[in-house]
């Protein structure tokens, strides 16, 4: 039983340092570098390697360079961990450059397998050769003196030990020099040299000798037939730009800019399209945020040649993450080192202390469903006590109103009675009220009119007219209380003008903000679902260029765009970020169609100067933008030129 164990053991233990090993791969590049491939030289400087390290090279990885011509040189070996050491690789291509007179293909094999030797014999290697296929051997090299059966039967061995490794093998094939005349390993003519002699070519020999021509030999149709791979060949300097893409033809997927607000579990919903002509099967086995595998199962996507999918992988944020605005930079992990482009990506999320999907995963949705039934039954009992109530204050008041309307009626007889003999005013009670009491003032308009109105009645019936004029024993006269009610009538209506003029004055400030809110309501901005149209293939470096801001921030402004792509621009989670004073993300958007970016604004309440929401060919142009508290803020956009591939043109202009 123990001896079980320990073989259990030590199996377990295997199977993690493979795992461990197994961590990145070897990317090998195999470079001619002899001077047949200068008219090539610039296209392979500037997108094919660039596409490799694109398209391959990963966090992990470790890119080897491995050049050739009359003799073999190791340019290069860089450990990938950031995005820092991409830029080294590719600024190291730009201090290359095709001097040598000879090109010894089979010592630049030989070089790389001794080489390959040395590295860790437990990751992935992919090899990747750059070459034209001629072989011409300097003198001093071994190979010089082989014959074409020989050179054939070394391609096959290095094919065959090559095979064997399990190596991932893509050859990019560029065109023959035009001054050459170039045969296969059996003698047959493949390429014959364009002087204008009109030589024969089936005789075999160079027509082209006399001209100062030359007979090159070549091995790359030997190379990629023994190992069974078919090669990427650019025909000429107008082919298509996406030529290596026919061998590099590895799932490319789409990151989505923006979750939204989004719970501790999550969905990320990956676009995969499969551009190969073979079914590819991915397992999505991490998805790795700063070294933390947030996955919380894997996830699986099988795809048909051609064909699109989504992946939807489930996410688990841990619990120190703060709520709020997170930007996610995020890098994917399948099975069997599965690689596709692009590995990795930023995604921006808002995240909130609550969502459905947690509650339901941590348990949490019962214990808020009996505080929402215990909240409904309070408000429920709330509702009934204030109906109760109202119904209840509402008798009262009735049965309070009927008792003081009688009060009211015995009161003001009583007054009118005490006016008409004279008397002192009292109440129904009988209680006298005092000459300077408010209770007298607010009573005593209404005894006096109820009064006039008596007297008038009685004045009607033969009362003498001289009464008109009596005076009571307080010296109140008639006439001036007709007076006094003249007057408290103006003084109602000059109330009621006031309060009219007011609602005019109220209503004329609320119809300006209506009139304003709809000024800003109908300028709407464009859509972030309308479709680009591509006008041609084509990749641009774009760069965004903000006045007064930090310059100290790298490459962050600083994106390549291939057609029919779109990059926000504003604050927060936008590609093209605006820092110096605080603007919501994505408020406008830069469209490539392939020839020209357009400017696409999505938010025109920040840019106030522009009369349009998509502004054409924005390159080289200013543009101003004003924050919610009135700051404005310039920026350019431009296309980014980096200093060593000016500096690499400048020298190139020297020599030539």
């Amino acid at each position: 039983m123990g001896t079980v164990k320990r073989l259990l053991a030590l199996a377990l233990l295997v199977l993690v340092m493979t795992g461990a090993y197994s961590e990145g791969a070897d990317i090998i590049v195999l470079m001619d570098a002899s001077g047949t491939i200068l008219p090539w030289f610039e296209q392979v400087n500037t997108r094919i390697l660039p596409d490799i390290t694109r398209k391959f090279v990963r966090e992990g990885d470790t890119f080897h360079l491995v050049s050739f011509n009359s003799r073999v040189n190791l340019e290069i070996v860089q450990p990938i961990k950031t995005e820092a050491d991409i830029s080294r690789v590719v600024s190291r291509f730009m201090l290359l450059f095709p001097l040598g007179q000879n090109s010894d293909f089979l010592s630049g094999l030989k070089y790389t397998w001794q080489y390959s030797a040395t590295l860790n014999q437990q990751k992935q290697k992919i090899f990747i050769v750059v070459s034209d296929g001629i072989f011409n051997p300097p003198a001093s090299s071994p190979y010089a003196a082989y014959k074409s059966e020989e050179v054939k039967a070394e391609l096959s061995d290095f094919a065959r030990r090559i095979r064997g490794a399990g190596w991932h093998v893509y050859y990019i094939k560029l065109p023959f020099p035009e001054s050459a005349t170039i045969r296969a390993l059996d003698g047959s003519l493949l390429s014959d040299a364009k002087d204008g002699s009109g030589a024969d070519a089936s005789s075999g020999t160079s027509a082209s000798g006399e001209a100062g021509g030359k007979d090159y030999l070549d091995v790359s149709s030997e190379f990629t037939d023994a190992l069974q791979i078919s090669p990427s060949e650019m025909r000429g300097p107008n082919d298509s730009v996406d030529f290596v893409d026919s061998v590099f033809a590895i799932p490319e997927v789409s990151f989505p800019e923006h979750l939204g607000k989004k719970g501790r579990y999550l969905t990320l919903p990956l676009k995969i399209r499969n551009p190969s002509d073979a079914n590819v099967f991915l397992e999505l086995t991490g998805v790795m945020w700063d070294n933390v595998n947030i996955l919380e199962k894997n996830a699986f996507l099988r795809l048909s040649a051609g064909s699109s999918g989504t992946l939807n992988a489930p996410l688990v944020l841990p619990d120190s993450v703060p709520v709020g605005e997170l930007s996610m930079p995020l890098r994917l992990r399948f099975d069997n080192e599965a690689r596709v482009h692009p590995q990795s990506a930023t995604v921006g999320l808002t995240l909130t202390s609550f969502s459905l999907t947690s509650l339901l995963r941590t348990g949490g949705f019962l214990v808020y469903a009996a505080i929402l039934v215990l909240l409904a039954a309070v408000a429920v009992l709330v509702v009934f006590l204030f109906i109760a109530r109202k119904t209840s204050a509402q008798a009262a008041e009735t049965v309070r109103a009927s008792g003081s309307f009688g009060a009211r009626e015995r009161d003001e007889a009583e007054q009118r009675r005490a006016a008409e003999n004279g008397l002192p005013l009292k109440t129904a009670s009988g209680r006298a009220i005092p000459s300077n009491s408010p209770y007298r003032e607010e009573r005593g308009d209404a005894a006096l009119e109820a009064y006039a109105r008596t007297s008038s009645q009685k004045s009607s019936v033969g009362k003498p007219a001289s009464n008109s004029g009596w005076s009571s024993d307080k010296g109140i006269s008639w006439t001036n209380s007709k007076d006094r009610a003249n007057e408290a009538d103006n003084a109602a209506k000059d109330v009621l003008a006031r309060q009219d003029e007011t609602r005019r004055e109220r209503y004329s400030v609320l119809s300006v903000a209506a009139n304003k809110a709809h000024a800003r309501i109908r300028r709407q901005g464009a859509s972030r679902s309308e479709s680009i149209a591509v006008r041609a293939e084509g990749r641009a470096m774009i760069e965004l260029d903000v006045h007064n801001q930090n310059k100290a921030i790298g490459k962050r402004n600083v994106h390549m765009m291939k057609a029919g792509s779109r990059l926000g621009v504003g604050g927060g989670a936008s590609a093209f970020l605006v820092f110096l004073v605080k603007f919501p993300s994505h408020i406008a958007e830069i469209r490539y169609d392939g020839v020209s970016c357009d400017l696409a604004i999505l938010k025109p309440e920040y840019f106030p100067y522009e009369t349009e929401v998509v502004i054409r060919d924005c390159i080289g142009r200013d543009f101003t933008i004003v924050s919610d508290k009135e700051y404005e803020v310039r920026f350019t956009l431009r296309e980014y030129e980096d200093p060593v591939a000016r500096l690499n043109k400048f020298l190139t202009s020297i020599l030539y």
